[in-house]
């Protein structure tokens, strides 16, 4: 499950979010959905470039929390 880019971080100039990555720290392997997540931009090898990085609602969480549990 995959948090949507939302539009006041979204880039401008018109990505291809096929070619970028969605990254967040896992607090809590067990359950915990993620607070912060930041899209990523692959620039070389194992090096990749923060386009942007928000904060998911409450709302959000509870969904990929719900999800996540169906799928168990």
């Amino acid at each position: 499950m995959v948090p949507m880019v939302p539009a006041d971080v979204y880039p401008a100039h018109g990505l291809d979010l096929a070619k970028h990555f969605v990254l967040w720290e896992v607090e809590d392997w067990a359950f915990a959905p993620p607070k912060d997540p930041m899209l990523l931009k692959p620039i070389g090898g194992n090096l990749y470039a923060v386009v942007a990085q928000w904060d998911l609602t409450e709302i959000e969480r509870l969904i990929i929390a719900g999800t996540r549990q169906e799928k168990r």
